[in-house]
């Protein structure tokens, strides 16, 4: 991009909440990383991720910073969301289980 030249590329990037987790997209945006490669991305602040996967399938934000659960779950109900990259190595959900005897399969 030229300097001075205006982005070619606007974008509506929503995320859920206030956390670290999130700082990436705002030191992107603040540093002026998304404009030195054409982009003009505006973040939006839509706090429920229910909420958030409700927006980009109505076409209010095409692209969403959330867990991958409210995408597979709204995939589970039919929609077609595209989860593409995470920011996370690690899963923020702790699972207890008890154990259990499962029953034989018999195929």
């Amino acid at each position: 991009m030229t300097h001075g030249a205006e982005p070619t590329a606007k974008l509506r990037v929503a995320y859920p909440t206030l956390t670290a987790s999130y700082a990436v997209a705002w030191i992107t945006k603040e540093t002026q990383i998304f404009r030195k490669h054409d982009l003009d991305v505006e973040l939006l602040f839509i706090q429920s991720s229910p909420i958030l996967v409700a927006a980009m399938l109505a076409g209010d934000a095409p692209i969403g910073l959330t867990s991958g659960a409210p995408a597979v779950s709204s995939n589970l109900s039919g929609s077609d969301l595209v989860l593409i990259a995470s920011l996370s190595n690690v899963s923020g959900i702790a699972y207890l289980v008890t154990p259990q005897k499962l029953p034989a399969r018999h195929n």
